[in-house]
């Protein structure tokens, strides 16, 4: 069994831009962005699994996976914390980081971060969302999966099972848990993909500096895209 995982929470149903974790950056869609820039990290990561649903709508993501020798697993579409669930099942580890698949430009040292946090500190669950200070599009969650497994049978609300964590944000005095949180407060910044808009400036940043990208930290990215 790992110790880590890396989870990507991929869908083609996002209701602002549908079918952006395929979008054409360059020649290759943002999914392969995203992966590659945890694949050229030469950062000794964890393993990463792509999560998508089993809607047929998802097929392309599947495809993806297939054609680029991506593991990845398929499960319910509106249920993701069960969809993780399953997952745990079939690939056991003994955390899973959660990240969204939207953030092409996700720095893999926050990764690696948040993992020496949880081995100081013994965490059932971490996040840069309990106070967000990082930019939109570097969000990182760190979640024992055996606390994940037992508390999923506590789940109640719909936005519990669409959301995975929201229930560790709603009962955090239950839960062993750390917000890790940057020295300045970016979070009005973004570097994820939510907008057309958000499309077309994460294009030409890869247009400029090509696959340099990869190796970029986040205040590289955030620096340079308002640069340029």
């Amino acid at each position: 069994m790992e110790r880590y995982q890396i989870v990507i929470q991929a869908r083609m149903s996002s209701s602002r831009l549908p079918g952006k974790v395929l979008q054409p950056i360059g020649d290759k869609p943002l999914l392969h962005h995203l992966c590659t820039r945890l694949e050229n990290s030469a950062l000794p990561l964890p393993p990463v699994i792509i999560a998508t649903s089993d809607d047929p709508g998802d097929d392309l993501i599947a495809d993806f996976c297939k054609a680029n020798g991506a593991r990845y697993f398929r499960g319910s579409l509106n249920n993701v914390a069960s969809r993780f669930l399953e997952l745990l099942k079939l690939y056991p580890s003994a955390y899973f980081i959660r990240i969204n698949a939207d953030s092409p430009l996700l720095d893999p040292r926050l990764i690696l971060q948040a993992i020496d946090i949880v081995d100081d500190l013994n965490c059932d669950f971490l996040s840069t969302a309990i106070r967000r200070t990082y930019p939109v599009g570097q969000g990182v969650e760190v979640v024992k999966s055996a606390v994940f497994e037992s508390v999923f049978k506590s789940f109640i609300a719909d936005d519990e099972f669409e959301h995975v964590t929201t229930y560790f944000y709603n009962n955090l005095e239950s839960v062993k848990h750390f917000s890790m949180e940057n020295d300045v407060d970016c979070s009005s910044e973004s570097l994820a993909v939510d907008t057309l808009e958000d499309l077309k400036k994460i294009k030409n940043f890869f247009d400029i500096y090509g696959n340099k990208v990869y190796t970029f930290t986040w205040q590289e990215c955030l620096k340079r895209l308002k640069h340029d």
